[in-house]
């Protein structure tokens, strides 16, 4: 059975308001139906068809590797952009609360977190709150909702979103559904950042609805 290694890199394309509409005024953001004017606006997060930067979205390695993927036997990566296809923004906050093993804590402020936990010698997973923004005619108002965890790696400077990706590699069958494929492998990834890197209307082919539509400024609402 291969192992199944995960790695992406993340596109996060936000669906932020030009004109009237934006996190701070409602008046042009529409409802994703059509005939409310009173809705949350909530973000699509989708997997793109086409990886970030590179040629092809998977990288497969044989069981036994030679010496230039040495450590990669029966690897498969996959990479894997995270396009935002919906009404509203894909946004989180950090919260003072942190967890250091199976002990929970609270700083002062998001700044006091320390960077190592004293009973795991490991960096601590800060609770992460997601922000969904809600119209109301001409009004925005938000709610912050927990959203997981996200983990501090000091050797490179970067936030990571805990099991921001789950994964199953399947043997396919005669039924239409992949997802009542029998399951070989699984795997989670973290986010590799969480940040916004594109624009839909800068990259094409990445923000893709089901119909394999292109979606861009001109069609998409609250762009």
């Amino acid at each position: 059975m291969k192992k199944l290694v995960l790695h992406f890199c993340l596109l996060l394309l936000p669906a932020l308001g030009y004109s009237q509409c934006t996190t701070l005024i409602a008046t042009t953001c529409k409802c994703a139906d059509t005939t409310q004017t009173d809705c949350n606006l909530y973000p699509d997060i989708t997997v793109s068809r086409n990886p970030l930067n590179q040629a092809s979205s998977y990288t497969e390695y044989p069981q036994v590797c030679n010496p230039t993927c040495s450590g990669n036997d029966g690897r498969l990566r996959l990479s894997v952009s995270t396009p935002n296809l919906g009404h509203g923004p894909m946004e989180t906050r950090g919260t003072p609360t942190y967890v250091c093993g199976t002990d929970t804590f609270t700083a002062a402020n998001v700044a006091s977190i320390p960077a190592t936990c004293t009973n795991t010698g490991l960096p601590p997973r800060q609770l992460l709150v997601q922000r969904i923004y809600h119209k109301n005619g001409n009004t925005m108002t938000f709610t912050d909702t927990p959203a997981g965890t996200m983990t501090f790696h000091p050797s490179h400077g970067h936030q990571h979103v805990d099991d921001w990706g789950v994964y199953t590699l399947r043997t396919a069958t005669a039924d239409p559904n992949p997802l009542n494929w029998p399951i070989i492998g699984t795997g989670s990834k973290l986010a590799f950042c969480l940040l916004d890197i594109g624009s839909c209307n800068g990259a094409p082919g990445y923000c893709v609805d089901s119909l394999n539509n292109n979606l861009n400024s001109s069609n998409m609402p609250n762009y």
